[in-house]
Protein backbone atom coordinates (compact mmCIF):
# COMPACT_ATOMS: atom_id res chain seq x y z
CA UNK A 1 0.00 0.00 0.00
CA UNK A 2 1.36 3.43 -0.92
CA UNK A 3 1.41 6.10 1.74
CA UNK A 4 1.36 9.89 1.89
CA UNK A 5 5.18 10.24 1.88
CA UNK A 6 6.55 9.69 -1.59
CA UNK A 7 10.27 10.57 -1.41
CA UNK A 8 12.80 8.38 0.38
CA UNK A 9 14.94 10.46 2.78
CA UNK A 10 17.92 8.14 2.18
CA UNK A 11 18.15 7.72 -1.58
CA UNK A 12 15.66 10.45 -2.58
CA UNK A 13 13.80 8.11 -4.94
CA UNK A 14 10.23 9.07 -5.70
CA UNK A 15 7.26 6.75 -5.33
CA UNK A 16 9.29 3.85 -3.92
CA UNK A 17 8.00 3.88 -0.32
CA UNK A 18 5.55 1.42 1.10
CA UNK A 19 3.96 1.27 4.55
CA UNK A 20 4.81 -1.66 6.80
CA UNK A 21 2.73 -2.19 9.94
CA UNK A 22 3.13 -4.74 12.68
CA UNK A 23 4.08 -5.25 16.29
CA UNK A 24 7.46 -5.07 17.95
CA UNK A 25 8.69 -5.36 21.51
CA UNK A 26 10.35 -2.33 23.06
CA UNK A 27 12.21 -2.86 26.34
CA UNK A 28 11.66 -0.02 28.79
CA UNK A 29 13.60 -0.23 32.05
CA UNK A 30 13.76 -4.01 31.77
CA UNK A 31 10.05 -4.42 30.93
CA UNK A 32 9.11 -5.78 27.50
CA UNK A 33 6.27 -3.77 26.00
CA UNK A 34 4.62 -4.82 22.73
CA UNK A 35 3.70 -1.84 20.56
CA UNK A 36 2.19 -1.47 17.14
CA UNK A 37 4.53 0.18 14.66
CA UNK A 38 4.18 1.91 11.35
CA UNK A 39 7.30 2.11 9.26
CA UNK A 40 8.16 3.05 5.73
CA UNK A 41 10.35 0.90 3.48
CA UNK A 42 12.00 2.08 0.31
CA UNK A 43 12.01 -0.59 -2.35
CA UNK A 44 14.81 1.19 -4.19
CA UNK A 45 17.48 1.32 -1.44
CA UNK A 46 15.84 -1.21 0.96
CA UNK A 47 16.04 1.19 3.93
CA UNK A 48 13.21 1.40 6.44
CA UNK A 49 12.37 4.16 8.90
CA UNK A 50 9.60 5.14 11.28
CA UNK A 51 6.98 7.69 10.50
CA UNK A 52 7.84 10.90 12.40
CA UNK A 53 4.36 10.99 13.93
CA UNK A 54 4.40 7.30 14.89
CA UNK A 55 7.29 6.75 17.28
CA UNK A 56 7.19 3.25 18.78
CA UNK A 57 9.48 4.25 21.66
CA UNK A 58 7.14 7.12 22.57
CA UNK A 59 4.21 4.69 22.48
CA UNK A 60 6.11 2.24 24.69
CA UNK A 61 6.93 5.03 27.19
CA UNK A 62 3.26 6.03 27.31
CA UNK A 63 2.21 2.43 27.96
CA UNK A 64 4.91 2.10 30.64
CA UNK A 65 3.78 5.32 32.34
CA UNK A 66 0.16 4.13 32.36
CA UNK A 67 1.15 0.72 33.71
CA UNK A 68 3.16 2.19 36.60
CA UNK A 69 1.00 5.24 37.32
CA UNK A 70 3.48 7.85 36.09
CA UNK A 71 2.41 11.19 34.66
CA UNK A 72 2.39 11.72 30.90
CA UNK A 73 4.57 14.58 29.52
CA UNK A 74 1.68 16.89 28.72
CA UNK A 75 0.34 16.54 32.28
CA UNK A 76 3.78 17.38 33.68
CA UNK A 77 3.91 20.51 31.54
CA UNK A 78 0.34 21.40 32.54
CA UNK A 79 1.26 21.18 36.24
CA UNK A 80 4.20 23.52 35.80
CA UNK A 81 2.19 25.98 33.73
CA UNK A 82 -0.77 25.81 36.13
CA UNK A 83 1.35 27.29 38.89
CA UNK A 84 2.60 29.94 36.48
CA UNK A 85 6.33 29.27 36.47
CA UNK A 86 8.88 28.71 33.75
CA UNK A 87 11.27 25.78 33.68
CA UNK A 88 14.03 27.61 35.58
CA UNK A 89 11.64 28.60 38.39
CA UNK A 90 10.15 25.11 38.53
CA UNK A 91 13.65 23.68 38.76
CA UNK A 92 14.49 25.91 41.74
CA UNK A 93 11.30 25.11 43.59
CA UNK A 94 11.27 21.37 42.88
CA UNK A 95 14.97 20.51 42.93
CA UNK A 96 14.63 18.81 39.53
CA UNK A 97 17.34 19.73 37.03
CA UNK A 98 16.03 22.19 34.38
CA UNK A 99 17.37 20.06 31.52
CA UNK A 100 15.60 17.03 32.98
CA UNK A 101 12.34 19.00 33.17
CA UNK A 102 12.69 19.90 29.48
CA UNK A 103 13.34 16.27 28.59
CA UNK A 104 10.41 14.97 30.68
CA UNK A 105 7.99 17.51 29.22
CA UNK A 106 9.17 16.54 25.72
CA UNK A 107 8.64 12.82 26.21
CA UNK A 108 11.68 11.40 28.01
CA UNK A 109 10.78 8.86 30.68
CA UNK A 110 10.97 10.42 34.12
CA UNK A 111 12.31 8.78 37.24
CA UNK A 112 9.92 7.89 40.07
CA UNK A 113 11.20 10.63 42.40
CA UNK A 114 10.64 13.39 39.83
CA UNK A 115 7.18 12.00 39.15
CA UNK A 116 6.38 12.09 42.88
CA UNK A 117 7.53 15.72 43.09
CA UNK A 118 5.26 16.70 40.20
CA UNK A 119 2.35 14.88 41.88
CA UNK A 120 2.97 16.66 45.18
CA UNK A 121 2.91 19.99 43.39
CA UNK A 122 -0.26 18.88 41.58
CA UNK A 123 -1.92 18.43 44.99
CA UNK A 124 -1.46 22.16 45.56
CA UNK A 125 -2.82 23.06 42.11
CA UNK A 126 -6.14 21.20 42.40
Amino acid sequence: MKNEINICPVCESKDTLRTIEGFETVVVRGISIPVQYKKFKCYNCNESFESPEFDSHDKAYRIYRDKFGLLQPEKMKWIREAIGVDIAEFSKMSGIDADAIRRFENGALQDVLSDMIYKEILNYVI
